[in-house]
C-alpha cells in the first residue's frame, strides 16, 4: 500500500478534503487515520459531521494563571458512549502559558 492509503498512488478522499481546507498537517493525519482505521474513519470523515460539542473553557492553573481553551468532542462508535475530547489554546496568552508549562525552564509568567 502506498503512503497515500490508495493502491493507485492518488490521495485519499480524506486527504483531499483536508488539503482543500488548507491544512496540510490535517491532511497527513487524515491519510494516516484512513490507512490505520480504514472505512470506520473514512466514512465518518467524508460525512463531514461536525463535532457534537464545541466551546471554550477557562481554567485556573496555580502557576500559569487563567488558561482559555477551545474544545471539541467527537462521539466514538460503540455501545459504551466514548468521546474523543481535544483542547487547543484559544488565545496567544494561553498558548504561551502552555509552552511555559511544558518547557523544562522554571515557570515565569508576567501579568
Amino acid at each position: 500500500m502506498t503512503p497515500t492509503g490508495r493502491t493507485d498512488g492518488l490521495p485519499s478522499r480524506p486527504t483531499r478534503v483536508a488539503a482543500a481546507l488548507g491544512d496540510h498537517d490535517a491532511a497527513r493525519l487524515a491519510d494516516e487515520l484512513a490507512i490505520t482505521a480504514g472505512n470506520r474513519f473514512s466514512d465518518r470523515f467524508q460525512a463531514g459531521a461536525l463535532p457534537a460539542r464545541t466551546g471554550v473553557e477557562r481554567w485556573a492553573h496555580p502557576e500559569a494563571g487563567e488558561l482559555v481553551l477551545a474544545y471539541e468532542s467527537l462521539e466514538l462508535p460503540g455501545p459504551d458512549e466514548r468521546y474523543l475530547l481535544v483542547y487547543l489554546p484559544a488565545d496567544d496568552a494561553t498558548a504561551a502559558a502552555l509552552d511555559l508549562l511544558t518547557s523544562t525552564l522554571p515557570m515565569e509568567v508576567t501579568r
